[in-house]
């Protein structure tokens, strides 16, 4: 059996072209009941090799992606304050425990968990912001104690607010902070 080079190499960018529009369609309407019929007619196969084909190129089946979609939209409801129950609704879920099933499975979190953390990661570059706008500067690791009492669950969150908000203070203040930061960490200490 003869089997030419230029045969193999394009098998994956036809896979890929056919996959394109279902994909699209499914990030268009992720909050809706997709048929599997309908995404493999975009695609001009039949669904059963569009499953196959959607896997190989994606890594995960249709139905699966589309929960990793509207648990991304679900995060971006929660993160901005709507109830779980609502983004339920909004999402596509069949109901709240089905959003809570899926959401837990996919983030290690219940969705109010995420929310509670949203807001406490929210508030944490709040504090830092505000700090770091009044001194001018790089914030100190004194600067970004909060003022709260973060679970210990949220602590991570809390870690990343602060290093996301240093990193953002850090490049907007320039050199003249740095070379102020060096200084200040080369000077002796008294002993």
């Amino acid at each position: 059996m003869n089997v030419h080079v230029s045969n193999v190499r394009a098998r994956p960018a036809a896979a890929a072209s056919r996959v394109a529009p279902a994909r699209a369609y499914l990030d268009a309407h992720v909050a809706e009941r997709v048929s599997l019929d309908a995404l493999a007619a975009l695609a001009g196969v039949s669904k059963f090799h569009f499953v196959r084909l959607f896997h190989r190129v994606v890594g995960e089946s249709p139905h699966a992606y589309q929960l990793r979609g509207r648990v991304a939209m679900a995060k971006a409801l929660l993160s901005s304050g709507h109830s779980a129950s609502r983004v339920a609704q909004e999402t596509g879920f069949a109901d709240h425990s089905h959003l809570i099933r899926t959401f837990r499975r996919l983030t290690g979190m219940t969705p109010t968990r995420f929310a509670v953390d949203s807001a406490i990661a929210a508030q944490a570059i709040a504090d830092v912001e505000t700090s770091t706008m009044s001194t001018g500067g790089v914030p100190t690791d004194a600067e970004l104690v909060p003022t709260y009492a973060p679970s210990t669950s949220s602590d991570r969150w809390v870690r990343e607010a602060k290093t996301a908000a240093r990193s953002r203070a850090w490049n907007a203040a320039g050199g003249a902070a740095r070379e102020r930061v060096t200084s200040v960490r080369e000077e002796p200490v008294a002993g």
